[in-house]
């Protein structure tokens, strides 16, 4: 590679760089970045919808925690409850790909969350 290579390498570098501290910056500005020093904040993600509602896309995780942002009782707070009333809300039961397993009879009888994956695999399931 030659040194003119390099340095357009590295142009292109400093570009997106300064894009990104661009846009944080205007993050900051506009409040969507929480001043750590007088602020907290507690994170939700599509990972903690996903671990009580497992036949969710990324997607679909997504638009119930836009919800219970847009929705939310500052009294209440947001609890692991709340993620499921909001998935159950946006994403009823009869619309979930699959209701229980054979090798179990349990994931929607005696648990009061579904306990497969998205591909109907029951995680109840002792393996022999």
């Amino acid at each position: 590679m030659t040194d003119d290579e390099k340095i357009k390498i590295c142009q292109k570098e400093i570009k997106r760089l300064r894009c990104i501290v661009r846009e944080y910056a205007n993050e900051i500005i506009s409040g969507e970045i929480p001043d750590t020093s007088r602020q907290i904040a507690i994170i939700w993600d599509i990972d903690d919808v996903k671990s009580i509602r497992p036949h969710l896309n990324d997607e679909q995780a997504m638009e119930v925690l836009e919800n219970v942002k847009r929705k939310h009782d500052a009294e209440l707070g947001v609890t692991w409850q709340t993620l499921e009333i909001w998935a159950d809300e946006l994403f009823p039961e009869e619309d979930r790909p699959y209701k229980e397993c054979d090798s179990c009879k349990r994931c929607d009888e005696d648990c009061f969350r579904y306990k497969g994956d998205a591909d109907g695999n029951c995680i109840n399931r002792e393996e022999a």
